[in-house]
C-alpha cells in the first residue's frame, strides 16, 4: 500500500514539473486572501462545560502570521461560530463583526451564543469550532467554513509554524472546544482502525508509561495518558500520542516513525513526523490529528489521520 502511494506522490510530482500548466480559471481575476489565525486564549477555558452556561469561560485571540506579509486589502474580519452537536444537523451563526485591529480577544457570552444557535446550552458530545470570515475591500467574503462543502478554510496552512508571544506552534485555522464525555482510557488499546486521507487499515494500540517531554504545565503523570500505535503508516512504523486527562489535550511530538525506509533509487531514509495537531473525541472515542510528513529530503505534505478506537 506504502508503495503505492509512494508512485503516485512521486508521478504526480514529475507529472506537473515535466508540462505546462493550463488553469481553469483567469489568472488575472484571482484575488489573494488574508491568512487569520485563531486560537484559545491562555488561562481561559479549553473545553465546554455542558449543561450550563455561567460556567462556560471561553475567549478565542486571533492574529495575523508573519508569513502573511501585506494585509493592506483586508477590510474586516467576522468571527464565526461553527455548532457540531452530538445529535442533529451542523448550523454556524456569525458572532462578532467588524474586527480590524489584531491581534484580538474575544470573550464569548455564552448565554449569547447559545441564543443565537437556539440552544438551551451546550450538550456532552456537542462541539464549537470558532472560525474567522475575511472580508476584503473589493467586497469579497471568503469563509472560515464553508456549509456547501462542510470543510474549513486554510487546512493546507496548518505546517506554518507561528509564534505570538506565548511559544511556537502550527497554525491554527479553527478553535474547537468540546463538551466532553468521560475519558475511558481502557478503551484506548488493542485494535485500532485507521483512516489515512482515506487509506482504511487496522493498527494496534498499546499503552505506555513514558510521559512527554516537556510536561503539560500542572499535569502529573497520573493526569497523563500515553500511547504507542505500532503500524501507522508501514507495518514498523511507530507513534507516539499522550492525552492530558485534565483537559482532553493530544500531544503528538515531533518525531521519527521508522528509523530507515528504502526504496530502490530513491535511497533509505527516516520517516518523521513533525508539526503534529490532533484532537480527541472523547464520545465516539475517536483521535483526530494532522501531520507533516517527511522521508529525508521529500516531503508528503500534511496527512490527516483519524484513529477509531473500541471499535
Amino acid at each position: 500500500m506504502k508503495i503505492a502511494k509512494i508512485l503516485i506522490t512521486l508521478c504526480i510530482a514529475f507529472a506537473l514539473i515535466g508540462c505546462e500548466q493550463k488553469l481553469p480559471y483567469p489568472l488575472d481575476e484571482v484575488q489573494q486572501g488574508v491568512l487569520i489565525d485563531i486560537s484559545k486564549t491562555p488561562n481561559t477555558d479549553m473545553t465546554l462545560s455542558a449543561g450550563v452556561l455561567e460556567d462556560n469561560n471561553i475567549s478565542v485571540t486571533l492574529n495575523i502570521p508573519w508569513q502573511q506579509g501585506d494585509y493592506s486589502h483586508l477590510k474586516e474580519v467576522e468571527l464565526m461560530c461553527v455548532y457540531l452537536p452530538a445529535q442533529g444537523a451542523k448550523r454556524s451563526v456569525i458572532y462578532k463583526q467588524g474586527i480590524s485591529l489584531f491581534p484580538t480577544t474575544i470573550n464569548i457570552d455564552m448565554e449569547e451564543l447559545c441564543m443565537l444557535l437556539g440552544i438551551q446550552y451546550p450538550e456532552i458530545g456537542d462541539r464549537m469550532d470558532f472560525v474567522p470570515n475575511v472580508i476584503l475591500k473589493s467586497g469579497l467574503l471568503i469563509p472560515g467554513w464553508n456549509s456547501i462543502t462542510d470543510t474549513y478554510n486554510n487546512t493546507a496552512f496548518t505546517g506554518w509554524q507561528v509564534n505570538f508571544g506565548t511559544g511556537s506552534r502550527a497554525y491554527s485555522y479553527r478553535a474547537r472546544y468540546t463538551a466532553y464525555a468521560p475519558f475511558y482510557q481502557e478503551h484506548y488499546q488493542g485494535v485500532v482502525i485507521c483512516d489515512e486521507d482515506g487509506w482504511i487499515y487496522e493498527v494496534y494500540a498499546t499503552p505506555i508509561s513514558e510521559l512527554p517531554d516537556p510536561m503539560p504545565a500542572g499535569a502529573t503523570a497520573a493526569d497523563i495518558y500515553g500511547i504507542e500505535i505500532e503500524g501507522i503508516w508501514d507495518d514498523d512504523c511507530f507513534l507516539k500520542i499522550w492525552i492530558n486527562k485534565l483537559n482532553f489535550e493530544v500531544i503528538i511530538p515531533n518525531q521519527v516513525i521508522i528509523p530507515s525506509w528504502c526504496y530502490g533509487s530513491y535511497g533509505c531514509y527516516s520517516f518523521t513526523f513533525r508539526r503534529n495537531a490532533g484532537e480527541l473525541d472523547s464520545l465516539n472515542e475517536i483521535i483526530e490529528f494532522d501531520t507533516d510528513t517527511l522521508w529525508g529530503p521529500y516531503t508528503f505534505g500534511i496527512i490527516h489521520y483519524i484513529l477509531y478506537f473500541n471499535r
